[in-house]
């Protein structure tokens, strides 16, 4: 990678790296550090995953051009290596046609995979409340 598109950004324990919708224009690589993935906008739930050093996150928005699908937040100060739209898009050129196709079809496969669970979560909540008010309907 040229290091002229590469930079590195500290988040501080707690900080909100972005929400999902926002738009993504940034991959990041973790140096050092650990990254909660939440599906919810207030990441409140539980995260869908945590990333931690060497791992990649942000990468589906910046290869498909679609708003964040994740909201993302520092578990610990985190050291990452951000890859630019620009940087990625110049990889992409290199790539041949049915390589870029499959990526966004396995992007697609994945951001339907996490709507589905991020609506499972949901009725699940509810599931709870339902059985807390000794609601049994349903």
């Amino acid at each position: 990678m040229q290091q002229k598109f590469l930079s590195k950004k500290v988040f501080f324990a707690g900080e909100v790296i972005f929400k999902a919708g926002d738009p993504g224009s940034v991959a990041y690589l973790i140096e050092k550090g650990r990254v909660a993935i939440h599906l919810d906008h207030e990441c409140s739930r539980e995260p869908l995953t945590i990333k931690g050093d060497s791992e990649i996150f942000g990468e589906m928005a910046l290869i498909d051009g679609s708003p964040r699908c994740a909201s993302a937040v520092a578990m610990a100060d985190t050291t990452c290596i951000q890859i630019t739209d620009h940087h990625m898009s110049q990889i992409m050129e290199t790539v041949p046609v049915f390589v870029k196709a499959l990526l966004h079809i396995l992007i697609l496969r994945l951001r339907q995979s996490n709507n589905t669970v991020r609506d499972l979560r949901r009725d699940d909540a509810a599931g709870s409340v339902r059985t807390a008010l000794g609601d049994e309907r349903c």
